[in-house]
């Protein structure tokens, strides 16, 4: 999950233009995608690839259809189980969780959570440690909405290292992005700085213009705390081409 920071006048109205563009250029394409995705849904055998088309799905849906996505969670989470596919499982626990959160239910995704974390914590693969990092994220979320923002960073660092040590940069952005917003909120502008930093390299590194956007508006909340105006317009603009753009 990903933090956006909203503030007030000038960064509010960029980043709801920013938003708000994002989500009308891509509404007639999702819904053929998922249409797509329901037929061919229909035609899997009931084995480890239906999971794994399923757990896609889910997360396919989180945003557009969450009712759909929840039930999709369960359909996914009762074949692997029927099958003994653990690791489909685990992936489905997760996910199950995240809708959770994206409803403010934070018992419920932590309960799915733990149950994904039995499965992947004693597995030394690095397909389960990167879920293993997933988690450490995803308990940070449960702190970081609560206000409990020490507990947070501990749980994002823990994420980081994973990260690092699997060379996931993708994944590195996220929880960067989620320490800058976090220390934003509490008035560490500084670091929030720093980690806006690490988000806009790692997003010219991938070449990610959606990641690239979201660290510029990192980049220019956190120089406007501090007073630091220079380059401020250039990381705006740079929001706004690529948002036209795309």
């Amino acid at each position: 999950m990903i933090f956006l920071r909203m503030k007030c006048g000038r960064h509010y109205t960029i980043l709801f233009l920013f938003i708000s563009l994002i989500a009308g250029s891509g509404s007639a394409g999702q819904t053929t995608l998922i249409d797509t995705l329901e037929t061919q849904l229909k035609k899997l055998n009931e084995d480890t690839t239906k999971v794994i088309f399923l757990n896609d799905m889910i997360s396919k849906y989180q945003h557009v259809n969450s009712e759909r996505a929840i039930a999709l969670a369960g359909q996914s989470t009762e074949l692997a189980k029927h099958i003994n596919f653990d690791f489909g499982l685990g992936a489905a626990y997760r996910l199950t969780g995240v809708l959770y959160i994206d409803k403010s239910d934070f018992n419920t995704s932590r309960e799915y959570f733990n149950k994904s974390f039995e499965i992947f914590s004693n597995k030394k693969d690095s397909r389960s440690r990167r879920y293993t990092g997933m988690l450490k994220h995803n308990f940070g979320v449960i702190h970081h909405y609560k206000g409990q923002y020490d507990s947070a960073v501990i749980l994002y660092q823990e994420a980081i290292r994973v990260y690092k040590e699997l060379k996931e940069e993708a994944l590195l952005f996220l929880t960067y992005n989620n320490l800058s917003t976090l220390y934003s909120q509490t008035g560490d502008n500084k670091n929030a700085l720093l980690y806006a930093k690490e988000c806009l390299a790692i997003s010219n590194r991938l070449g990610d213009p959606y990641k690239i956007s979201i660290s510029s508006l990192a980049m220019a909340s956190a120089k406007s705390e501090l007073k630091d105006y220079a380059g401020i317009d250039t990381f705006i603009n740079n929001v706004i081409n690529i948002s036209q753009k795309n």
